[in-house]
C-alpha cells in the first residue's frame, strides 16, 4: 500500500476515534445492525456536518473497524 494511502487511513481512523469518544452534538442510533460477520457497535451523525461514523465488530474474529462516511473529493 503506498505511503500516501496508509497515512490517510491512519488520518481517518485517528479521527474516528476522537469523533466516537466525544458526546457532545452527536446523535446516535440504536446498534441493530449486522453485515456478515460484523455487527454494528455504535453508529454517530455529526449535527453540524453531513459525517455518520460507524463502529463494527467482528462476531468470529472481534476485529473492531471504524467507518467513516461522508462525501469528498476525489484526488487522484
Amino acid at each position: 500500500m503506498p505511503d500516501h494511502i496508509s497515512f490517510q487511513i491512519q488520518k481517518a481512523h485517528t479521527l474516528a476515534q476522537n469523533i466516537l469518544q466525544q458526546n457532545q452534538n452527536l446523535s446516535m442510533s440504536p446498534a441493530t445492525e449486522a453485515h456478515g460477520n460484523f455487527d454494528l457497535v455504535k453508529r454517530v451523525k455529526l449535527n453540524y456536518t453531513d459525517v455518520v461514523v460507524s463502529k463494527w465488530r467482528s462476531r468470529r474474529t472481534g476485529l473492531s473497524i471504524v467507518h467513516v462516511d461522508y462525501e469528498g473529493e476525489v484526488h487522484h
